[in-house]
């Protein structure tokens, strides 16, 4: 039976051997104790016992799903696969399909010993469900019952956070841990999938930095791993921390997490700048395979809690770090009061390891074409500029010849009377012209060697190329800060629109 993330699947004791069994008061408690479980795949509940039994794999035997009707009910939790949809069927040989999205009616498949029950809102699928059901060859169930309810619950269910924008450098919402909470300053980043915090245990210099460190001794929620599995990761910029995974309850403007996975580090390099220490932690937002520690990221278990509607996350950024409120992430969905127009919508090119990365058409300075034949790049909150190929940024440097290249990862010095000048960089994605005007990626800053007050383009040379073999960009908050980017972890895309400007 092939594994398909976030619906319900059937399996006979006889071929499921379960790790763990516990006593539960629901099927969502019984999930969320899988996911508090490194090994768990999969989940079973039975209703008249309240026994919750955990699977670390699923038997590829049972290829009828309905067929058996002692079987009970599987959820299967993790795969590489992101979820489907939680009110979708899939359409497989032994399962029939209704496609809600398109009939747009809620409908919840329940399989309970030898029933199957279906609760819809409104009565427009009756006949549909109960025509495909009782024609299906395989399905040999008992009774199959159809509840109506007349009344659609149309609440939307979204998180918002306000964000702080440190000089444009990086923007910060806060995060809280345990009970009672102890909350941090994240950074919300896009570019990887893991979440840590500093511990109250970490020693070395970096951590001295960081404003707050969490206690574990003074959470009553706190869980420790029976293994006390490590946690390590390098960052692009080769910052780096490492320490041990735990479970506590994580917040979110008051909204309460359970079982969330996080890394508490006793170690870290590179984070002893000034800069960095405004900040206590990340909070990775990418997808579960390039996780360092295989935790399930907080987007999801949002998502799978129930919590928010849509496996989504948003991000309006102000770029005026004068404003008192420096920006909004969204989980859930948009919020539209921070664009303009349409969205766009791309499709993420990285699918064996998933990752925020997309097709850009062109991207031209002026008229002049930054990437012939086409690049790829991500697109990373966790990521200040805007990193290009070296022959692309060569190619831009080549167009101002007022630019000073004090070496050869440096985004270069310009006088500011000069700034207004340079290119506009415009980004096709999508077909569509994505543009940022000179006074959009041109910074004022101080010149290291003589502190003299210079302006410098945010562009800064890697040395990178995507599986593909095109040259690989990073689009990050440079770009972001002028587009509403909207981040779709069941779709696999990226939504883009123009940011409006909103002075507080």
């Amino acid at each position: 039976m092939s594994e398909m993330i976030g619906w319900q699947f059937e399996c006979a004791n006889t071929t499921c051997l379960p790790f763990s069994t516990a006593t539960v008061s629901n099927i969502r408690q019984c999930r969320i104790n899988c996911l508090a479980q490194v090994q768990c795949k999969a989940v079973s509940f039975h209703q008249s016992t309240s026994e919750c039994e955990l699977f670390a794999n699923i038997s590829n035997g049972n290829i009828n799903m309905l067929a058996n009707a002692v079987i009970i009910t599987m959820i299967v939790i993790d795969t590489t696969q992101t979820p489907l949809d939680k009110y979708a069927i899939a359409n497989t040989s032994s399962v029939f399909k209704v496609d809600l999205l398109v009939h747009n009616i809620i409908v919840h498949l329940i399989i309970i010993d030898h029933h199957i029950h279906f609760v819809i809102v409104g009565t427009k699928l009756s006949n549909y469900l109960l025509e495909n059901v009782n024609a299906h060859k395989k399905c040999k169930c008992h009774h199959i019952k159809i509840h109506h309810h007349t009344q659609l619950n149309t609440t939307v269910k979204k998180i918002a956070e306000n964000l702080q924008n440190y000089k444009n450098l990086f923007w910060m919402g806060e995060l809280c841990i345990g009970t009672p909470p102890q909350c941090f300053n994240v950074n919300f980043d896009t570019g990887s999938s893991d979440l840590w915090i500093p511990s109250m245990t970490c020693n070395s210099i970096s951590c001295s930095h960081f404003t707050h460190r969490f206690d574990a001794s003074k959470s009553s929620t706190y869980k420790n791993l029976t293994n006390k599995t490590m946690f390590e990761i390098t960052y692009g910029d080769a910052s780096s921390v490492s320490g041990y995974i735990g479970i506590d309850t994580v917040l979110i403007n008051g909204l309460a997490i359970q079982n969330q996975r996080f890394a508490q580090i006793i170690s870290a390099q590179g984070f002893d700048d000034p800069i960095n220490s405004r900040m206590d932690g990340i909070c990775g937002l990418g997808f579960k395979s390039i996780s360092n520690s295989h935790m399930l990221p907080l987007i999801f278990m949002l998502w799978y809690q129930d919590l928010i509607d849509q496996p989504i996350v948003s991000f309006w950024l102000d770029p005026d770090p004068k404003h008192k409120r420096g920006g909004e992430i969204m989980f859930g969905g948009v919020d539209p009061k921070y664009f303009e127009g349409d969205m766009i919508f791309v499709n993420v090119t990285q699918q064996q390891k998933l990752a925020w990365q997309i097709r850009l058409d062109g991207i031209y300075a002026g008229n002049l074409n930054l990437c012939d034949g086409g690049c790829e790049a991500l697109i990373d909150s966790g990521t200040s500029w805007i990193l290009g190929s070296y022959t692309g940024i060569r190619r831009f440097q080549e167009l101002v010849p007022d630019l000073s290249i004090p070496s050869s990862f440096s985004m270069g010095y310009i006088d500011c009377s000069r700034a207004s000048s340079l290119p506009n960089l415009t980004f096709v994605i999508g077909g569509e012209r994505l543009t940022l005007t000179s006074t959009q990626y041109v910074y004022s800053m101080e010149n290291p060697s003589n502190n003299e007050i210079v302006c410098s383009p945010a562009l800064i040379k890697i040395d990178a190329v995507a599986e593909n073999g095109k040259p690989l960009w990073v689009l990050g908050d440079t770009f972001m800060s002028h587009y509403y980017t909207s981040f779709d972890l069941r779709k696999r895309r990226i939504g883009f629109a123009k940011s409006i400007s909103i002075s507080k």
